[in-house]
């Protein structure tokens, strides 16, 4: 600290100001984060800047019996109080900062010296403080970044202006509930933050469940119900119900985030509320696409060929994983307007006759296609395309005339019992679609079942009867070009 007008004379007229019998001067400080949080032991002094007698500073730095080994000296109290003793330091902490523990250790020992009165909060700052401007001395403070900064700059509000104390309208920290209110100041806030923090475990348990397909904690449709609603939503104005709820309740973790960073850093900072991202899993795993670009991946890298041709499929998964291993010919109905190295974009409407097709494309044959979980959109309009009956069996036919002798082509789609979804997607009879893939001298050389939770390998194909029957599952189809 360093006050830069520094005006002795002022700071003695302060100490004597109404000095009360048997005190010897007052302890003159800034207003910057003072008393006034909470009544007692949970107000704050500023540790910054203390003028005064000798033997007045030495009862607000001097403590006989503090021990340095210790996170915090919790006052007698405290100690006895067996709410608060039976909290961790970490949430006791969300109180009982540095601050705090000077004002609580300070007050312990001026009331051994007046055992016959209850000091209390207003007491204290009345009768043995004096409260001026940080603007009086010019007071700033010296910092890493080697530049001085006036402590006004610090986003702390003082809660207590000198004009309040001057004028003796000091505001209670909490309007009074009612004769419980000492008590109750003491615990509430530990309390409720506690219930706050179960709540949001409970809360959050509640919607990892509800995403997962396999729901069997809950009996099914309130369920299902909740996840189309999401859904839709999310598609419609790409607002997430689920991440919208985390958000909200990760606010006051934030709030009181910003309050503990502010102890520690000094320099510039600005605020962007990002308050969900706590309640999340460690990474979007969860999800059928991360699977399924995970395994059709491992399959396309594993295949002989250096050239690759994809349709549709995600760009910043499967797309990207590829073009660290083949140069990939990447066509899609929209454009690409960036450039990814390894990668050469078209603008293609698969649902075209093929003689309608980028020059590039045209007489091309590629040994290597996919086209993953874009098939099921193709004639709905979603994308631009126009609206075809049947636009899945469209593409499918032209992904067959350019894939080579011997090519394989990787095509997955969502299957169950056949419907359209307007205008999401197509739900396609698995066995539907493998005989019109064999009728365009596809054959099936491998088939995988893909959710949420992971992918499994179906050695056995001709039970997809099975899966014609059920409501949503994805299947990756792996095929190879008869001669």
């Amino acid at each position: 600290m360093l006050p830069t007008n520094l005006d002795i004379q002022k700071l003695l007229s302060y100490t004597n100001y109404q000095l009360s019998p048997n005190i010897k001067s007052r302890i003159v400080t800034c207003s910057y984060r003072c008393l006034g949080r909470t009544v007692d032991n949970f107000s704050s002094i500023c540790d910054y800047y203390h003028f005064g007698h000798i033997d007045e500073i030495s009862k607000l730095w001097i403590y006989k019996e503090f021990d340095y080994s210790l996170l915090y000296n919790l006052p007698a109290d405290i100690k006895g109080d067996s709410v608060l003793s039976s909290k961790s330091l970490e949430s006791l902490e969300l109180l009982f900062c540095a601050e705090t523990e000077l004002y609580a250790l300070y007050k312990e020992t001026v009331q051994l010296e007046d055992s016959s009165n209850q000091l209390d909060f207003h007491q204290i700052i009345e009768k043995r403080f004096y409260l001026c401007s940080i603007y009086e001395f010019n007071i700033v403070w010296f910092r890493s970044s080697r530049l001085f900064r006036p402590l006004n700059c610090s986003s702390h509000i003082p809660w207590i202006t000198p004009g309040q104390w001057k004028a003796n309208k000091i505001p209670p920290s909490i309007p009074p509930l009612d004769s419980q209110y000492s008590k109750i100041t003491k615990i509430y806030f530990l309390r409720i933050f506690n219930y706050y923090q179960i709540a949001i475990q409970i809360i959050n348990y509640l919607l990892y469940h509800l995403k997962m397909r396999d729901t069997s904690m809950f009996k099914h449709y309130p369920t299902r119900v909740l996840r189309k609603i999401n859904f839709c939503m999310s598609c419609a104005t790409s607002i997430n119900m689920f991440q919208v709820i985390r958000s909200l309740l990760g606010l006051p973790f934030y709030i009181t985030d910003v309050f503990r960073i502010l102890r520690v850093y000094s320099g510039p900072i600005e605020f962007l509320p990002i308050t969900g991202d706590k309640f999340q899993n460690a990474g979007s795993w969860q999800h059928e696409y991360f699977w399924q670009d995970l395994i059709a991946a491992s399959i396309v890298c594993s295949n002989s060929s250096t050239v690759h041709c994809d349709f549709g499929s995600r760009v910043d998964g499967f797309v990207s994983s590829i073009s660290l291993h083949k140069h990939i010919y990447l066509a899609d109905i929209r454009p690409l307007n960036t450039e990814i190295p390894n990668v050469t974009s078209f603008q293609c409407d698969i649902s075209q006759d093929y003689d309608q097709w980028d020059s590039a494309l045209l007489n091309t044959h590629f040994k290597s296609i996919s086209c993953l979980h874009a098939l099921e959109h193709i004639g709905l309009g979603r994308y631009g395309d126009p609206i075809l009956k049947d636009g899945w069996a469209i593409g499918l036919e032209n992904l067959s005339h350019i894939l080579d002798d011997d090519g394989q082509l990787l095509v997955s789609i969502p299957c169950g019992k056949p419907r359209l979804i307007f205008n999401a997607n197509y739900i396609i009879d698995p066995v539907i679609f493998l005989k019109l893939a064999q009728s365009m001298g596809l054959s099936l050389s491998g088939l995988y079942s893909i959710d949420s939770h992971g992918y499994k390998e179906i050695n056995t194909f001709t039970n997809l009867e099975s899966f014609a029957k059920l409501n949503y599952i994805l299947l990756l189809f792996i095929f190879q070009k008869v001669k």
